[in-house]
């Protein structure tokens, strides 16, 4: 359960590889927005409205018409999130809003992002939580924790973990092995190896029965469109909240469930079932990811596509590499260029990028070579108006 803060920040940096907005598509990139961009080393993916920006190893943020409008005066600045945004001066973290203002004094060792209205910081390597006005909320007593989820968040302590309500009560005592998020009113907890779920209250819905499996923390026990992943006897199948095995553990894997659909596999191919069951895609793919807007990622022969929810290929398996989709485009890689597909298929911005991310409101962060900047939907760069 130990948590390496880069590991996040990364997944941030990416700004949703693999997340699915719905912004509206109509920002379109201006010469006056290209040459405001140029004073700066780096930027993030647009956020809540404004990117955090670097100029002279200093971060600040700049809004979409490119003025800048908190200055570059921090030593890291990440993302907002809940309209603020963690910041670093001198070994210390803090919080700023979208004014500038320091409404959290740097004063933390580590921090994260404010998630349903509280913030984790750590003091001393002890870990608690703060609300907006920076009042600790829960005291800096716990040896790891994660974020607040459903209006509780895991703790630990003495090597076991527990739940915090919002007022900062233990409302389940630190007795379990491991635990993680509640998703849909229900918790993974692990007791000497095996898995089960609990409730708000702590009570034992599910018993702890299941086999423990390795998996990154995105794809860990959870419920998710009613039901959740269980394997027995090195086997993967699905229960509901009452703990009934609606899908066999006969998989060799499988994901968790995303509109509608779970990737499972069978030997070493991969396919998609419904909630109930039923194979709707057939275990013929290498690698698959979660369906995204729609359509879901397919690898085949080495080369990756993109089905819909009847099977069928609506982009062709012809790219070495690819994101989900975001924003209803997704990036695409051809001979070690990046461009974008829509939902038809259509190549809307050529590969011609060496790195490129998803779109985040209507902007896509892309590089050549050492040199970065934003395309928009209409497949204008700011590249197009720096040309030498």
């Amino acid at each position: 359960m130990k948590r390496i803060k880069y590991c996040f920040r990364l997944l941030l940096g990416y700004c949703i590889l693999l997340t699915a907005c719905t912004h509206p598509n109509d920002f379109k990139i201006t010469k006056e927005f290209a040459d405001a961009l140029k004073q700066y080393n780096y930027a993030y993916n647009f956020s809540e409205g404004l990117a955090a920006v670097e100029a002279g190893e200093k971060w600040g943020f700049i809004d979409k018409t490119g003025k800048q409008v908190i200055l570059c005066q921090y030593d890291i600045a990440y993302n907002f999130s809940e309209r603020l945004a963690e910041v670093l001066v001198k070994g210390k973290w803090g919080f700023i809003d979208k004014t500038g203002k320091q409404v959290i004094p740097c004063q933390y060792d580590e921090t994260y992002n404010f998630s349903e209205g509280f913030a984790q910081v750590l003091i001393e390597w002890k870990w608690g939580f703060i609300d907006k006005t920076g009042k600790q909320i829960v005291p800096c007593r716990y040896d790891d924790a994660y974020n607040f989820s459903e209006g509780l968040a895991a703790v630990e302590a003495g090597g076991k973990w527990g739940f915090v309500d919002k007022t900062g009560k233990q409302v389940v005592p630190c007795q379990y092995d491991n635990a993680y998020n509640f998703s849909e009113g229900l918790v993974a907890v692990q007791v000497r190896g095996e898995w089960g779920f609990i409730d708000k209250t702590g009570k034992q819905v599910i018993p702890c029965i299941y086999d423990d499996y390795i998996a990154p923390w995105w794809l860990s026990p959870r419920f998710s469109e009613g039901l959740a992943k269980i394997k027995i006897d090195g086997k993967y199948g699905f229960i509901d909240k009452n703990g009934k095995q609606i899908v066999p553990c006969q998989y060799d894997n499988a994901d968790h469930f995303s509109e509608g659909f779970a990737a499972v596999r069978v030997g070493r191919k991969w396919g998609f079932i419904d909630t109930t069951g039923k194979q709707v895609v057939p275990c013929i793919y290498d690698e698959t990811c979660c369906f995204s807007e729609g359509l879901a990622k397919v690898l085949s022969e080495w080369k990756w596509g993109f089905i819909d929810k009847t099977g069928k290929q609506i982009v062709p398996c012809r790219y070495d590499d690819a994101y989900n989709f975001s924003e209803g485009l997704a990036a695409v890689e051809a001979g070690g260029k990046w461009g974008f597909v829509d939902k038809t298929g259509k190549q809307v911005i050529l590969c011609q990028y060496d790195i490129a991310y998803n779109f985040s409101e209507g902007l896509a962060h892309v590089q050549i070579g050492k040199k970065w900047g934003f395309v928009d939907k209409y497949g204008t760069s700011t590249f197009d108006f720096n040309k030498e």
